[in-house]
């Protein structure tokens, strides 16, 4: 993959802006390697009777520059993932994949700046091979690259509540062809929230307007608008009882409405500031809609769930802030045993680096398709941290419906998993845990099922991986992982199924 022009400029203008707004900053650098050698008996995922078998060895260096001040936060961690196949050299491949982001405020509490660039590689289907470590040959991968700038207005008016005026620009460029087309979104952005100068009274009110613009031929623009008033009413010492009223509009082809009122009611149960639970119903112009929030953390264990639904493209999820999943996860979990922030960081950091299993353990793949869809989302997480062991169980279902109809899904189908199935949903169970044998050794196990259904298709696919490895810290600077992994899909197409059983060893230096 070549890092293209226009990424590069986003990622260190954003430093550049951020660094010269804010003036003088702590900046730190921090090159790494990772050296790896992969021995697989399936390397291109392929059916049962086609297996190649390879040494894959893995030669990655990188940077990671912090930069900290009092007006600023900014990240870069770039790897050049070097690839190389010792039976099939035909594979051998360079990916860059960057992940940078920066946050600055030019004038205190009114002006800030969100700046972000992303480099990866994703899977184009979830009809084809998973490769989320980009180790395997397979086809079934494009090249994904999103930045996006935002600058905007914030304040706190005392007591009285918080507002914010935001203008984003975001674009996606990929190379998946017939999948996702290359888009440029402009968004216009405010809202006011209540502070705590009415302790028994929530109040608040958002709008938004965004145009999304797509680089192919024939592929009309989008425009999402959506406007809603919130309120809320303390009715017991911990319980609010809460409700939103809104108008939305969208510019999507489609069989049945497209615009409409909004409304929704619930409550909000807050016992203290480790616990909420959310529970809300209403109505948008596409049916009956259902919420849920519930986070709650101790001293050793989080628990959170949720539950979703909204209107969404590819394009609107790749181009919305990342979600980061395990990072959240695990930043949560640590939250009331690590106080400091940038220590928790690097701690989490770190255990997602030694422990590579956690990266699919949260969430789904997103479908690559212009297609607007509805999706539902539930999702439940559960995590423990006893200082010598770490385990969490991850839990989701999501449901896509396909909604553009007429000439705008013609053109934007290709093919997508929407062009077999306009509905397609994703069940999944994941876990992990790690223990520590000895002051620098630990061990750890995982296991992740994901079942794929393309209901208007008639099909059915799984997928089911185990893991177990040791982890070794030599040096402050320099550990060493090994790990054997299990991987199996079953498909009521035959050409689709594959198992494959690998064994893993990568030293990673710090410098």
């Amino acid at each position: 993959m070549r890092l293209q022009r226009p990424l590069s400029i986003v990622a260190l203008a954003s430093f550049a802006l951020a660094a010269g707004a804010v003036g003088a900053a702590d900046w730190q650098f921090q090159p790494h390697v990772m050296i790896g050698e992969t021995l697989t008996d399936n390397v291109t995922l392929a059916p049962s009777g086609q297996e190649k078998r390879d040494l894959v060895q893995q030669l990655s260096p990188g940077l990671r520059i912090d930069g900290k001040a009092a007006r600023l936060n900014a990240e870069l961690d770039y790897t050049m993932q070097n690839l190389f196949y010792t039976e099939n050299s035909e594979f051998n491949r360079t990916n860059h994949l960057v992940d940078a982001k920066a946050k600055a405020e030019f004038v205190q509490d009114l002006v800030f700046l969100d700046a972000r660039a992303n480099a990866r590689r994703e899977s184009i289907s979830q009809l084809g091979p998973s490769n989320p470590e980009n180790l395997n040959a397979v086809g079934n991968q494009a090249d994904i690259r999103t930045y996006l700038l935002s600058p905007y207005l914030a304040h706190r008016f005392a007591e009285y509540g918080r507002g914010e005026l935001r203008y984003t620009y975001t674009r996606i460029d990929s190379n998946a062809q017939d999948g996702l087309f290359d888009s440029q979104t402009n968004r216009f952005a405010g809202e006011f929230k209540s502070g705590m100068a009415y302790r028994d009274v929530l109040y608040g009110a958002n709008f938004s307007k965004a145009r999304t613009d797509y680089r192919v031929q024939g592929t009309p623009s989008t425009d999402v608008e959506r406007e809603t008033v919130n309120g809320g009413y303390r009715v017991l010492s911990h319980v609010f009882l809460i409700g939103t009223l809104g108008h939305e509009s969208n510019s999507y082809a489609a069989v049945g409405p497209t615009s409409g009122s909004i409304w929704e009611v619930g409550a909000r149960w807050e016992p203290s500031k480790l616990t909420t639970v959310e529970v809300t119903t209403g109505h948008r112009y596409f049916g009956t809609t259902y919420g849920l929030r519930i986070d709650h953390r101790s001293r050793l264990m989080y628990w959170n769930a949720g539950l979703s639904e909204d209107i969404a493209t590819s394009s609107s999820a790749y181009g919305a802030p990342a979600s980061q999943a395990t990072i959240s996860f695990f930043d949560a979990l640590l939250k009331t045993q690590i106080e400091d922030d940038t220590i928790r960081a690097a701690y989490v950091r770190d255990l997602l680096q030694r422990n590579r299993y956690l990266a699919t353990q949260f969430g789904s793949t997103i479908v690559l398709s212009n297609l607007t869809y509805l999706e539902k989302h539930f999702e439940a997480s559960w995590g423990l941290n006893t200082g010598k062991s770490t385990a969490m169980i991850n839990v989701y279902d999501v449901v896509r419906t396909a909604q553009s109809s007429g000439i705008a899904a013609t053109t934007s189908l290709g093919t997508n998993d929407f062009a077999i199935s306009q509905n397609i949903r994703t069940i999944g169970i994941g876990g992990y845990v790690t223990t520590k044998l000895a002051p620098k050794l630990s061990a750890n196990a995982g296991a992740n099922y994901a079942r794929f259904e393309f209901t208007d298709a008639g099909r059915t696919d799984t997928v089911a991986t185990v893991s177990v490895g040791l982890a070794q810290q030599f040096t402050p600077k320099a550990y060493g992982t090994v790990d054997l992994r299990r991987a199996q899909r079953s498909s009521v197409v035959q050409a689709a199924e594959y198992h494959e059983d690998s064994l893993r060893a990568v030293l990673t230096f710090l410098f």
